[in-house]
Parts: C-alpha cells; sequence; structure tokens
C-alpha cells in the first residue's frame, strides 16, 4: 500500500464514522487544503508532504499512532519524523481540535500555563487575565481539553505532547507578540535576537539546524533538573528558515 493509499484510507475511515462530514468540512477541520485533500482522496498524490501527512493521521485517526504507524508502515518518514521532533520523540499529538487553542488569541495563555510542569488554577487565570478568561477556561474543561484535578491544579490530559507545525508557527507568533517585552531589556532577564544573510543554503541550514537542536537539548536538560523546577512560567523559541515570497494568508497569524 503506497503513502497516498494509506492516507485516503484514512479519510474514508473518518467519513463512515462521519457520514455528515463533506470532504470541504474536513479539510478545514484539520487545517488542510481541500485541493489537497481531494487529490489525496483521487490518489492524484504520489509523494505528499510531512505536514500535510501529519495533518491527516493527526485529524482523523488516534493522534497517539502517529509515530507508531509512521515508523511501522512508512520509514522513509520515519528519518524525518524524528528530525523535527528529535527532542519530543516520544510525545504523542492530542489531535486537530485540541491543538487548535494553542493557536487562539482567546486560549493560548491558558493553554501554556496548563501544560506546564506546574498547571494552573482557576485563581491564577482570574487574576492575571480577569473573568473572560475564566470563562474560557471552564469552555477547555467542559470540552475536555484540560481536566481539573482534585486538588484545584489544572493541566493537559498529556503533559508531554507535540504539535503540527503550523499551529508551532501560530502559538510562537501569539506568544511572542503578547508575552515579550522589549522594554524590559537590561532589566529583567529576556532576550531576542535575529540574524539574516545570503549564504550557501544546502550547506549552511543543516549545520545551523543541528546547532539549534543541540541548543534545544541543552535547554530541556536545564528546565528538567529538579533543582530548577519552579512555579514560574518561561517560553523559548528557536527557528530557521529561508526568506522567500509568502502569500497573504501566510501572513496571517
Amino acid at each position: 500500500m503506497s503513502l497516498c493509499e494509506a492516507l485516503k484510507r484514512r479519510v474514508d475511515n473518518f467519513k463512515k464514522k462521519h457520514p455528515h462530514q463533506s470532504s470541504t468540512q474536513i479539510a478545514r477541520i484539520i487545517n488542510l487544503p481541500k485541493s489537497t485533500l481531494h487529490r489525496i482522496e483521487n490518489l492524484d498524490i504520489q509523494n505528499p508532504s510531512f505536514e500535510h501527512v501529519i495533518k491527516i493521521l493527526n485529524g482523523l485517526g488516534d493522534p497517539k499512532d502517529v509515530y507508531e504507524f509512521i515508523k511501522e508502515y512508512y520509514p522513509e518518514f520515519n528519518e524525518v519524523y524524528k528530525r523535527v521532533y528529535s527532542h519530543n520523540i516520544n510525545s504523542k499529538f492530542i489531535g486537530t481540535e485540541k491543538e487548535q487553542y494553542f493557536a487562539k488569541q482567546d486560549y493560548f495563555l491558558i493553554m501554556l500555563l496548563a501544560y506546564t510542569d506546574n498547571g494552573t488554577t482557576r485563581k491564577t487565570i482570574r487574576e492575571i487575565y480577569g473573568k473572560v478568561a475564566e470563562e474560557k477556561l471552564d469552555e477547555l474543561i467542559v470540552e475536555k481539553v484540560l481536566v481539573q484535578a482534585p486538588d484545584g491544579k489544572i493541566r493537559g490530559l498529556d503533559q508531554n505532547i507535540n504539535l503540527t507545525q503550523q499551529i508551532c508557527k501560530k502559538l510562537l507568533c501569539l506568544t511572542i507578540k503578547n508575552c515579550y517585552r522589549p522594554e524590559d531589556i537590561g532589566v529583567t532577564n529576556n532576550w531576542l535576537t535575529f540574524t539574516s544573510n545570503s549564504v550557501n543554503k544546502e550547506k549552511v541550514m543543516p549545520l545551523i539546524i543541528n546547532k539549534m537542536r543541540e541548543l534545544n537539548s541543552e535547554i530541556a536538560k536545564i528546565m528538567q533538573k529538579p533543582e530548577n523546577k519552579g512555579s514560574d512560567p518561561i517560553f523559548i523559541g528557536l527557528v530557521a528558515d529561508t526568506i522567500s515570497k509568502f502569500s497573504c494568508e501566510e501572513r496571517t497569524y
């Protein structure tokens, strides 16, 4: 069975379970261009992109089996997966519907706090973000996106998770926009830098990305040390890509 055939089977199985969902509606649910989904259903795509594969596996089946599915049936994508999610290789996806809240202005801060090791509380959300945010928190609990423990702590259903690249991009942009404070440079411990240049990307980008992976691994070790645990939520973002033309759609975060 080809990769495209396996993806088509995922779509077909989802449609059997949700007979009232059209292809256009499904494409919207999983944030996939409807033309791409139609081509997959018609077996017109020989080599779907990595991100499209992840979106379909994450959105139209059990998100927890994404890595095992790729590892067992499509080893060529297994290597890509391990490179992209090297820092979180054993973590699970949470499904398209739940991860969307990480990319929404009214919810992403609640999600970030809930998915820290320390979790969050209703009191914290109300005191920092107000009554409206507390109402959004209630929505997330009712929808079983977050869960409230008997001790009052509110957390995600799975604390160690992976997000699709599109959601990561939106989340990083939202977090920088809402949380990074340039006026505090030199006063508190925050930092931002930007570098661009013209290079041989085939030589330079792999070197830079490997350095970023190493750094990300070191950052994770620092944060996981028991003596460094605390109640202060922080964020770190690492990104590198080529400077190229982009559409108006890509410009909207």
